[in-house]
């Protein structure tokens, strides 16, 4: 975002008028899972940001053209996903703002996992044969003999 934002200040939370006016404003509007990562091994541990993008300057043009240079951009990344629809207009009642241009962002978060503690053997294992025990048995069941009757 600094590569394209150039001097414009980067603004972490809700756009305000002071963000509005003069930076880009990222506002955290959720978190989401993410799939999984591929491969046979541990895979890291990762989850979904999507943030609402605006940007602002000293004047609209200005404006358009670095919220323009900002989609662009995220677009150039394969992971990150740029939703372009309409901002529902309750979200931005919701942020007590006027509605402005902007979009949706969404990227993956991951935290790599430590890797196993791998143990290697430095000595050859050694085994002593020994007489085998047998398995606990269960007990006998217990015979009761009755008596025939004769005819």
């Amino acid at each position: 975002m600094s590569r394209v934002a150039g001097e414009a200040p980067v603004y972490l939370g809700v756009p305000d008028r002071e963000a509005i006016e003069r930076g880009v404003c990222l506002y955290l509007l959720e978190l989401g899972p993410a799939p999984p990562a591929r491969g046979g091994r541990r895979g890291p541990r990762q989850f979904s940001v999507c943030y609402l993008v605006t940007a602002g300057a000293e004047s609209p043009e200005q404006a358009h053209r670095l919220l323009g240079e900002l989609v662009f951009s995220a677009m150039e990344e394969a992971e990150f996903e740029v939703d372009l629809t309409p901002v529902p207009a309750t979200l931005w009642a919701g942020l007590r703002v006027p509605p402005r241009p902007g979009f949706r962002l969404r990227l993956p978060v991951r935290r790599e996992r430590p890797a196993a503690v791998v143990h290697r053997v430095r000595f050859p294992v050694v085994t002593q044969g020994g007489p085998a025990e047998a398995p606990a048995a269960e007990p006998p069941p217990l015979l009761i003999r009755l008596p025939l009757k004769e005819d």
